[in-house]
């Protein structure tokens, strides 16, 4: 038994022959066969051995569809893997090997030994960013990758920058640099060993005495080497595959304009031994190059992405008209290529789908962009922000949250607009700016409130999230905290709004993002974690969210969207290249962010001379990719920018392609969008919603034009007197909040906003009379000015409990004064002295409600609905009544002024009707503290009290007419209206009348 171990460990540690081919293709046409060859060529070999490694996932469905297409077969196809796909792969079929390290896992470990290191005294010339982690993981790896030791590392970085260290504070700096991240390195590394898992580097050394069972016998090459390739295979990866045990054939499959850019020297170096085999290339098919028509040019140049697009779909729209043979499978797909993929999905989506050509594409959109990721932004926000009432409402207006609103009876339900703006006033007017023992304390003292069933949804939905959020700032490990934030958005049901499609991608969205949050829970368990800051959570779950893509689902079949890299193992008959700008063709290796390039070739990384050249190898080859055509176009205008076309254009015309003009015959509308631009418009080619659309936009233009602001007839309603003075300052400014019920522009003020001031005093006069009233004192008199102003500091002092400390101090003096000047309140209070006559009664914030008469200008008497609250009625003894309202500001001028007077009408007949007390109409004045004199009288005993009340009535009737006929024209009574207008972004103020 011990000689047979022996004899095993023997066959192990020896090398397994092999054969290593290099397979050099004169064209991508002959690169792909050469791919399909070498998988099909040993015929007793199971497809479970093979794997042929691909830059991406979209080369390996191009490959996969090339596959298909050239041995007519979906069957027996190995595995097409991308580099790090082929190492999961490995670990999977490694008997009894410890489970691998994610990416995230690693990236916090490498955190922490960075948090270790700085609290050693070793601390970097920069701010640890969970960005920066992954900057510093990426290039420990590429060390590592490119067979270099941390010792390697500090001793070629180190020599360099100590002989100008001392007289340069750059390489001084980067010293210093260099110092902290050999230390963190070689933390992270203990790190990693004491979790007994594997990382990408322990697993290569145990795939070179393990065998994998089933084992790859044999491997497709079809990349370059990395650094200088982009998803290519490393140093240490062709050592790997130079010695890995039971491997028996290594091809590598190659262009000649590829090799001919020093990878050919390079190949023999890193696969000695290896045998070059030329690829027949005679069934190979050489494309013309389209070009445009009377243009001096080989590409097309358009205005910009979106016009490139739109180019394209005509140019497809018009194959369909001219185009009669037929087409095969082996002929190819229609291909557009590009090196950037966005904006180009999202053109797509707009373009092709309103063209009605279809497409598809394995690429996916940013994660980061879709809108839920939005969501969870601000759900970190509100805590960060202490539940501030901005950050609250905002989240409690997120349809993403419609599933986490509870009633008292704890059935789910929707949150209302209304709803959530009535909780933000009130928010705003309490003075509240975050905390949530704050809004609980709001809560409780608003539980009896009149108007508590209006807010009470939104409000409870914010104690509930406040309570389920709270614990973020104080749990202890990072664990936990990503732990409450995946439970709480985990709750309730993903978003019900918009179509079919959109609901279910908003669901896949959802739980991409769970999964990260969940990605990162378990890699905080790795080790102890320390307690994280919610700022800290926001800052890695973007840095995890920015680095994923969603990709939809697209049917199989029409024109394909690839990328460059993907695009040479697709099959294509056509190919549209777009986006060919300076910058993005051919693109260099990301920068590393912490070494210059000179230091960086000591450690084997390449110039940026080898990478252009290899860049312009690939677009040479990617010309004579597709079978017929091929069509390159440039765009000049980038976010208003200019764009230059690459110089990789300059090199087309040496390239031995035939020439073909673009066909003189052009679709030129390729969609009805285009259609209803550009004109004309033909009815028979829409259907659907869009001819209904269209029927009724010719009805309207063809019938006689409307007046500006008439929207039709309203149905009676019950008014306010408030609301009516709106109509008569601008109608429009009605007809947007009370018609459309849209909300005005909210002040941004860093204290109490106009409004809130307004309310805080009309809530402060209307405890101080109540309270008067209630000692026994009706009306005021000069001796009795100490002992109301000693209730008045009283009752303010309470009001202003719940303000923050700053509104406190500011409201206080505001009402009642300080060394610079008297308080509103006191000047109350001397108005109230002056005042005529014996009060009896005075009743505070009187409400009325119900139908009353009034009468026109012709002396008809009428009825209308309407209800209010005034704020104060006196009644006098004479048998006089006295309407006071009061005003922060200035009050309406007399001319539009209807308030009083129809709050005296109103207070009347109620008077009457609901207590039988006959009062005769006695003074309406307002108390303006925004006036130079604040008592303002519109009439007095004995001044003519009936023509102003009948002028009154007849303006409010006539504004009751315009509102119920429908007329809101944007007609400001005073220009110095519109300047103030909360609506104004609304306005159409060139149909001013």
């Amino acid at each position: 038994m011990q000689a047979g171990k022996e004899d095993q460990n023997l066959e192990l540690e020896a090398v397994t022959p092999r054969r290593t081919r290099l397979l050099r293709a004169q064209n991508l046409q002959s690169f792909q066969t050469a791919i399909v060859q070498a998988i099909t060529s040993l015929s007793q070999a199971e497809p479970e051995s093979v794997a042929v490694i691909v830059p991406s996932r979209s080369a390996a469905t191009q490959l996969r569809y090339t596959i298909e297409a050239l041995t007519n077969s979906s069957e027996q196809i190995p595995a097409l893997l991308t580099r790090s796909e082929w190492y999961a792969r490995l670990h999977q079929r490694l008997p009894g090997s410890p489970p691998a390290l994610s990416d995230c896992e690693r990236e916090f470990l490498l955190s922490e030994a960075a948090r270790d290191t700085t609290a050693a005294g070793i601390s970097p010339p920069f701010i640890i960013r969970p960005g920066l982690v992954g900057k510093m993981l990426a290039f420990y790896d590429a060390l590592r990758r490119q067979r270099r030791t941390l010792s390697d590392f500090a001793r070629l970085t180190v020599g360099e920058l100590e002989l100008s260290a001392p007289i340069d504070r750059g390489a001084a700096r980067m010293l210093d640099q260099t110092n902290f991240l050999v230390n963190t390195f070689m933390e992270f590394e203990a790190r990693v060993t004491a979790t007994a898992r594997l990382d990408e580097h322990q697993l290569r050394a145990r795939l070179l005495t393990d065998v994998c069972q089933p084992p790859f016998r044999h491997v497709v090459i079809t990349v370059g080497e990395q650094p200088v390739s982009t998803d290519g295979l490393w140093l240490a990866d062709f050592d790997l595959l130079t010695r890995m045990p039971h491997l028996e054939q290594i091809d590598v499959v190659m262009t000649e304009g590829f090799l001919s850019c020093g990878f050919l020297e390079r190949i023999h170096e890193l696969l000695p031994g290896i045998k070059d085999e030329r690829v027949e290339a005679s069934q190979s098919r050489q494309p013309s190059l389209e070009i445009p028509i009377e243009a001096e040019k080989t590409y097309f140049i358009h205005r910009d992405r979106e016009e490139e697009l739109w180019a394209i779909a005509r140019r497809l729209k018009t194959n369909r008209l001219t185009e009669t043979d037929q087409e095969t499978a082996a002929d190819g797909a229609v291909g557009v290529v590009f090196q950037r993929p966005l904006p180009y999905l999202y053109l797509a989506e707009q373009i092709f789908g309103g063209s009605k050509i279809s497409f598809e594409t394995v690429h996916g959109f940013p994660l980061a962009a879709e809108p839920y990721a939005a969501f969870v932004d601000l759900v970190l926000d509100v805590v960060i922000s202490k539940f501030a009432r901005e950050d609250l409402t905002a989240l409690l207006r997120s349809p993403h949250l419609h599933s986490t609103g509870c009633n008292d009876d704890g059935k789910v339900s929707a949150l209302s607009a209304e709803s959530i703006s009535a909780l933000s006033r009130n928010l705003e007017q309490a003075g509240y700016v975050g905390g949530r023992d704050d809004l609980k304390q709001l809560a409780d003292s608003w539980h009896q409130r009149s108007d508590a069933e209006e807010i009470r949804h939104p409000l409870n939905t914010s104690l509930a999230i406040a309570d389920a959020l709270a614990p973020l700032e104080t749990v202890s490990s990072a664990s936990e905290a990503w732990h409450i934030l995946l439970t709480f958005l985990k709750q309730g049901d993903p978003v019900n709004v918009g179509s079919e499609a959109d609901r279910e991608r908003q669901r896949n969205v959802r739980e991409a993002i769970c999964s990260v949050i969940g990605q990162l829970e378990k890699a905080a368990k790795v080790s102890v974690s320390p307690r994280v800051t919610p700022s800290e959570l926001k800052a890695s779950l973007r840095r995890r969210i920015e680095a994923e893509v969603f990709t939809p689902h697209y049917d199989r079949g029409g024109v394909r969207l690839v990328d460059a890299a993907a695009a040479k193992y697709g099959r294509f008959r056509a190919l549209f290249v777009v986006g060919l700008v300076q910058g993005e063709w051919a693109t260099l290796p990301p920068r590393n962010v912490f070494y210059p390039t000179t230091l960086l070739q000591q450690l084997g990384w390449p110039s940026e001379a080898q990478a252009t050249q290899i860049g312009r190898a690939e677009f040479t080859d990617l010309l004579f990719l597709p079978t017929r055509h091929v069509r390159l176009s440039t765009f000049q205008l980038e976010h208003d920018a200019l764009a230059t076309p690459a110089t990789l254009l300059e090199d087309v015309p040496e390239v031995d392609l035939s020439l073909s003009p673009e066909p003189r015959f052009q679709i030129k509308r390729a969609s009805t969008a285009e259609m209803f631009s550009g004109g004309p418009i033909i009815p028979s080619v829409v259907t659907g919603e869009v001819m209904q659309w269209l029927s009724a936009r010719r009805s309207n233009c063809t019938g006689r034009e409307a007046k500006p602001g008439i929207i039709g007839a309203l149905e009676p309603r019950t008014y306010t007197v408030s609301r009516v003075e709106r109509y008569l300052n601008c109608p429009f400014k009605y007809f947007c909040a009370s018609v459309l019920q849209v909300d005005e522009e909210p002040d941004i003020a860093p204290t109490l906003t106009r409004r809130a001031q307004g309310e805080l005093l009309h809530e402060v006069l209307r405890k101080f009379v109540e309270t008067w009233q209630a000692l026994g004192h009706f009306g005021f008199a000069v001796e009795d000015i100490d002992a109301a102003l000693t209730l008045a500091r009283r009752i303010v002092d309470q009001e202003v409990t719940v303000l923050s400390p700053v509104d406190r101090q500011l409201a206080r003096s505001r009402l009642l004064g300080s060394a610079a000047g008297t308080g509103l309140v006191e000047r109350f209070i001397r108005i109230e002295t002056a005042r005529p006559g014996e009060v009896i009664e005075s009743q505070v914030e009187r409400p009325f409600s119900g139908e009353f008469e009034f009468l026109n200008r012709a002396g008809a008497k009428r009825r209308v609905s309407i209800r209010g609250v005034t704020d104060r009625v006196d009644l006098l003894a004479d048998g006089s009544l006295r309407i006071i309202d009061y005003k922060l500001g200035r009050p309406a001028r007399s001319g539009r002024a209807v308030q009083l007077p129809v709050y005296m009408t109103c207070v009347s007949q109620d008077l009457a009707r609901s207590q039988n007390q006959s009062c005769r109409p006695g003074e309406a004045a307002y108390v303006a503290f925004g006036a130079s004199e604040p008592r303002v009288p519109i009439f007095t005993p004995g001044d003519g009290a009936e023509s102003v009340l009948n002028e009154g009535q007849a303006r409010f009737l006539e504004a009751v007419d315009g509102i119920e006929s429908g007329e809101f024209p944007p007609r400001p009574a005073e220009d110095r209206l519109c300047s103030s207008c909360g609506f104004a972004a609304v306005c159409r103020k060139g149909k001013r009348v």
